[in-house]
């Protein structure tokens, strides 16, 4: 569905969607795979990213009466932590500290008027 979606915005139009992500790689805390609730942002046929993620994963899960999504998704909140965590003990396979007001930094999305840029400038006017 996703790729369907992505493929969907080929001519220009910018979609956002939630959907499940899957870390084959990383275990939840009850160690099963490790899933995250997120949103997705495509344009012109390709996935946007925000110089730091490829989706915008949720930060703040539930944790009242019939919602306990903690249960079963790992937040922004713990990736951050873990990263800190990860650093701080000199772990060598990380690629640094994430910090949450960068991974929580907006997708860009190219806005036009009409179906053309505007003449002369990298972005068009807003509309």
């Amino acid at each position: 569905m996703n790729q369907e979606i992505r493929e969907a915005t080929k001519g220009g139009i910018a979609a956002i969607w939630g959907s499940l992500i899957v870390d084959p790689d990383q275990k939840h805390e009850d160690g099963r795979l490790r899933k995250y609730n997120a949103a997705l942002v495509a344009q012109g046929g390709a996935l946007l990213e925000n110089g730091l993620m490829r989706a915008a994963v949720k930060t703040l899960l539930p944790r009242y009466r019939i919602f306990d999504d903690a249960r079963h998704f790992t937040s922004t909140r713990q990736l951050v932590e873990e990263s800190r965590e990860n650093v701080r003990r000199g772990r060598e396979d990380t690629s640094g500290e994430l910090d949450l007001h960068s991974v929580l930094r907006p997708f860009p999305i190219r806005l036009f008027a009409g179906n053309r840029p505007a003449e002369g400038s990298g972005w068009p006017p807003l509309v």
